[in-house]
């Protein structure tokens, strides 16, 4: 759902839509290279900067998957737009279905349902972790004011934009 946020935005006609997937396919060729820098930080950077006693294997294997998830995700999506360029009708398909005010509405809903229940969860956590763990509070805190400036930031630019 995010990606597809990301990458289709709301073209008003499926040329626009078209011009814009043609421009956004060559980003998606960078999520195997970063995928393929992390697979390489993981395989030879982690285990020298972190030792079997700082949990470095675990740090390995969390980076490979993740830049092994980079490499198939940033493939997929290029394969992808390469068939919905050259299939007209499966273009103008995927064009209704990602501009449906009704799959706009789900999509804009659930993104402001998990930011309210994170932003909640943060503050419950922030409440019990002062006592125990000063490390989780300040982290849960950081959480939220960065939220909150985040939030700020892009209500202003939204409000001057529109």
């Amino acid at each position: 759902m995010i990606i597809r946020q990301l990458f289709t935005g709301h073209p008003a006609t499926p040329e626009a839509y078209r011009a814009r997937l043609r421009t956004l396919r060559p980003l998606c060729a960078v999520l195997p290279v970063l995928g393929a820098a992390t697979v390489l930080f993981a395989l030879l950077g982690v285990p020298r900067l972190l030792g079997e006693e700082q949990n470095g294997s675990f740090f390995s294997g969390f980076y490979t998957g993740t830049g092994l998830f980079l490499i198939v995700l940033g493939a997929r999506l290029f394969f992808r737009i390469g068939s919905l360029l050259k299939d007209g009708t499966a273009l103008r398909r995927h064009f209704t279905e990602c501009t449906d005010e009704r799959n706009l509405r789900i999509s804009e809903k659930a993104a402001l349902s998990a930011v309210v229940a994170l932003f909640v969860i943060l503050y419950l956590i922030l409440l019990c972790a002062g006592l125990f763990a000063p490390v989780l509070f300040v982290f849960c805190l950081a959480g939220i004011l960065g939220f909150a400036v985040l939030y700020l930031a892009f209500r202003f630019y939204y409000s001057r934009l529109l």
